[in-house]
């Protein structure tokens, strides 16, 4: 509502401004038009018409007195209307930086919430493809429904992340905490880079199940290998996701060898006699995960078989203390979602106020002649070189 007043304030000093300058542009025509009519009379002056011109030209001059008088006062009025308009537009400017100052107080907070609303439409987008893509095979998996075939996706990561994170995610995206407090693994994190993972083996053409399968088998390494090598969660994850599409170099590290002639040995492990360049993009892709679970049993379950360590309960702090962030930011939002609409509105109301202002004040063209002033000073440096 003050919002709202404050922008009918804004709104009326500006028609108060705008009709004292168009006042004051009449007054000022008139008052021309009054000297040109009283230096015309000068040509005229002779011996018999004398008396005749000097009475006519007091007359004007009488005229182009009271023209001044009115000026003065066109201009006094212009000045007081241009002093309200400034000092509504301060206001607006004090009251957009109260509000920019408060936001900013509670800002990571509150970005951490609005990130993890995203990332879950991210994650969840990335379901609801696979479960459309592969929903028809329903039944030869042993499900009622496509919906349901589909759902058991959703199921399936929201109990591994339960176990990860200490989360349980609800059907909306809402964050349940539970007795268990996971192993540390940063929720948003982990719900993005399956997200990813999800939408390029889908992409390539992995079936549901496996794309699923696939998500968690290299959530769970990442989080291993994460803490076996004590790196950044974040950098092991990119690394992983790098080498489900075969770049090899990234996984070189972890001590996990993904090259062609490795691959062409574990499948002929497996009992596949195909050659890995006649595979297909969604084969190369399965023969990948197959070889790095291979490679990497010395890693699995090191998560969980050090959380006691300094290096992992350091880093469930940490993530204790993003989490408090998040759950403080999720207090704002509600305010945030209420109060956002009216202050666009009003911001809109602000870009539209100054643009008639400057037409009005400079005239049609007062874009144009700023761009082509510009343009005309950028050559004057020219022969500076």
């Amino acid at each position: 509502m003050e919002i709202a007043s404050l922008e009918v304030r804004i709104s009326a000093s500006m028609d108060a401004a705008t009709a004292s300058i168009s006042r004051l542009e009449n007054q000022l025509g008139s008052l021309d038009s009054t000297l040109r009519r009283t230096s015309n009379l000068v040509p005229r002056l002779s011996f018999n018409g004398l008396g005749q011109v000097s009475k006519s030209v007091s007359t004007e001059l009488n005229n182009v007195a009271k023209k001044l008088s009115v000026f003065g006062t066109q201009t006094k009025t212009a000045a007081k209307s241009a002093d309200t308009m400034a000092s509504s537009l301060a206001s607006v400017y004090v009251k957009l930086k109260a509000v920019t100052k408060a936001f900013s107080a509670v800002g990571s907070s509150i970005k951490s919430s609005m990130d993890y609303s995203e990332t879950f439409n991210y994650w969840n987008v990335a379901l609801d493809k696979i479960g459309n893509d592969f929903g028809k095979m329903y039944k030869q998996f042993g499900y009622d429904s496509a919906e349901s075939y589909a759902a058991s996706f959703s199921e399936k990561l929201k109990e591994l992340n339960k176990k990860m994170t200490g989360y349980e995610i609800g059907d909306s995206g809402e964050l349940m905490m539970t007795d268990n407090i996971g192993l540390g693994i940063d929720v948003s994190q982990l719900m993005d880079f399956q997200a990813r993972i999800m939408s390029v083996s889908n992409s390539m053409g992995v079936l549901g199940d496996v794309s699923i399968n696939t998500t968690k088998a290299l959530s769970m390494l990442s989080a291993d290998y994460s803490s076996l090598f004590n790196k950044d969660l974040k950098t092991v994850m990119s690394n992983f996701q790098s080498g489900l599409i075969g770049q090899s170099r990234a996984m070189y590290s972890y001590g996990i060898d993904i090259t062609n002639a490795t691959l062409q040995t574990e499948a002929y492990r497996i009992g596949l006699s195909k050659a890995v360049s006649e595979m297909t993009q969604a084969e190369k892709m399965q023969l990948r995960v197959i070889t790095m679970l291979r490679q990497s049993a010395v890693a699995w379950g090191d998560q969980a078989n050090t959380m006691m360590s300094v290096s992992n309960q350091y880093r469930l702090l940490k993530q204790q203390i993003s989490d408090l962030g998040r759950i403080i930011g999720n207090l704002f939002l509600p305010i945030i979602k209420t109060v956002m609409p009216y202050v666009n509105a009003f911001v809109t109301v602000l870009r539209r106020l100054f643009s008639v202002l400057g037409f009005k004040l400079f005239g049609d063209n007062w874009l144009k002649d700023l761009q082509s002033g510009i343009g005309g000073g950028a050559g004057t440096f020219e022969g500076l070189e």
